[in-house]
Formats: structure tokens, sequence, C-alpha cells
């Protein structure tokens, strides 16, 4: 075996160590955050995009709609505002459309670990009661839904979604099938006792990069 491949497999079992006793001290949870992730749009984030320990980016809509994509279909007529001193994002429905998904936002895909835990959760309103039907879709098993009702008065939403075996997820917030309006804010999805993996990571820890 030549010096250069002892090199690289040393630098490998030392990031792999390092890595192993990070996941231990940190509870048995990784939460990868690294250049792969990538925003609605397709373009690259990197770790510094992200408030740490939160995969979504500008849940709270300081930065307007940053980071978020959406969707129409069947008839479905929507713009947004971000409105008042809290920021919440306003999805002024003209047309709710006939599908769930008639008006949707959406973000992601994030890059996550088969079995990690997320914990999800945003606070909604609507200027009528309203059934809307939040999603985590996943590369694995398609997913999980969660039918939320909401009333004029903003609430407070969380739910815990486990990732089995896949390897990235994506948030969706469907709103069609009525014209009522929804405001968004503070969505939120981290990983308990998690431990940011990067590239960078590996490089600091093993000197990867020559």
């Amino acid at each position: 075996m030549s010096g250069k491949w002892k090199k690289f497999l040393a630098r490998m079992v030392l990031a792999m160590s390092a890595v192993f006793t990070a996941w231990v001290l940190s509870g048995c949870s990784l939460q990868p955050q690294d250049e792969k992730s990538i925003e609605s749009n397709g373009s690259l984030l990197s770790p510094e995009a992200y408030v740490k320990g939160n995969f979504i980016q500008n849940g709270t809509f300081d930065n307007g709609t940053t980071g978020w994509g959406f969707y129409s279909t069947s008839g479905g007529s929507f713009t947004t505002a971000v409105e008042g001193a809290d920021k919440q994002l306003h999805f002024i429905i003209a047309n709710g459309g006939t599908l769930e998904y008639s008006v949707q936002a959406y973000q992601g895909w994030f890059s996550v670990i088969p079995s990690q835990v997320l914990n999800f959760s945003f606070d909604a309103k609507s200027d009528a009661n309203k059934r809307i039907v939040v999603r985590i879709a996943d590369t694995g098993y398609g997913g999980s839904s969660y039918v939320v009702q909401l009333t004029s008065s903003m609430q407070h939403y969380a739910f815990t979604y486990y990732a089995y075996s896949t390897t990235s997820v994506r948030i969706e917030f469907n709103m069609g099938g009525s014209d009522a309006d929804v405001w968004l804010d503070n969505v939120s999805i981290v990983s308990p006792n998690q431990f940011v993996l990067s590239v960078n990571t590996l490089n600091q820890v093993g000197g990867w990069a020559e």
C-alpha cells in the first residue's frame, strides 16, 4: 500500500473516531447540516445559512420569503406578504383551488440520517376556521402528513417525526381547498442533542484537505 493511501486511511479512521465520539457525547444523534443541503430553488446553502440547530432557513420571515418556495395548481391562486412587527407570512388566497396542495409553501430538501428524530413546530392562524395539511416529505417511506385545524387566533403546533430509512426531507404547508387566508410564523425543524457534521468538520478533525 502506497504512503498516500496509508495517509488517507489514517485520516479516515481519525475523522470517524471523532464523529463516533461526538455521537456518543451528543446522545447518539447526529444532525448533518452540510454543503449538500439545498434551498428550495436548488441552490447550495452553506452551514452558515442556517440558525444553528434549525434545518429551516428564515423560519421567522425576518428576511422576507428568502429560502421558501411556493406552488399553485388546480385553480389555486395566492400572493404573500410579510406583515407586522412579528413579521408573520400572510398568504392572501384569492382562490383556494380544488386540492389541498393547490396552495402550497415548501422548503427543502434537507440532509438527515436514518432514524433521526426531528422536532417540527410552527405558529399559524387563519381568518376563518380552516383545515390545512402539513407534510414532511421524504425519500424513504414517503413522509408523514399532519391535519391541522386553524382558527382566527395564532396558535403553536408541534409534531415529532422519525426519519426511519430516509436521507433527506422537505416541509410542505398545503393550504388549498378554501379561500380563507393563512398566517405563518416561527417554523422550525430541529434534532435534539444535535451534532453538526459537515465537510469542514472532517477537514478540521482529520486534515482532509491537502
